[in-house]
């Protein structure tokens, strides 16, 4: 069983630092196009990083294509000088997903949704560990015949 409850409507992420996010609603679309983005930006750098540093530029880079994407608007992103917010651009985004924390607590936030609903799906798989003494019988005991 699964529940359909996925947000419809953009709502808010309160980030680290006083940085509030309005993203639109995660869906199939925006999470496949994000990934597909990632890929890219990652692929002409690849050769040249080491394998943990190629692992960090994928995750800054999914949370990169994600924000570009799915950031509507924000609050708290300032310019390194001058006090008037940020616009919302691709670039910017960008620079916010760089710092580690925010893209961290971004991704999880804004993904939230579709793990609490594979998080449901499982109710129905396997048991951890391969035990499946938990699950409901699905036939009747079998019967050995005596040898005569």
């Amino acid at each position: 069983m699964i529940r359909l409850n996925l947000p419809r409507e953009p709502y808010w992420l309160s980030l680290p630092h006083g940085v509030r996010v309005q993203v639109r609603p995660i869906d199939t679309a925006i999470d496949a196009a994000a990934r597909e983005m990632a890929v890219d930006m990652v692929r002409a750098e690849a050769a040249t990083l080491t394998r943990p540093a190629l692992g960090g530029r994928v995750v800054q880079a999914l949370a990169t294509a994600t924000g570009q994407l799915a950031i509507l608007a924000w609050e708290g992103v300032l310019p390194a000088e001058g006090s008037e917010p940020v616009p919302v651009k691709p670039e910017a985004v960008a620079q916010l997903m760089a710092i580690p924390e925010l893209a961290r607590s971004f991704a999880k936030q804004y993904f939230a949704p579709l793990d609490r609903i594979a998080a449901e799906g499982e109710a129905s798989g396997a048991v951890p560990g391969g035990i499946t003494g938990a699950a409901p019988d699905t036939a009747e005991d079998a019967h050995m015949m005596k040898a005569a």
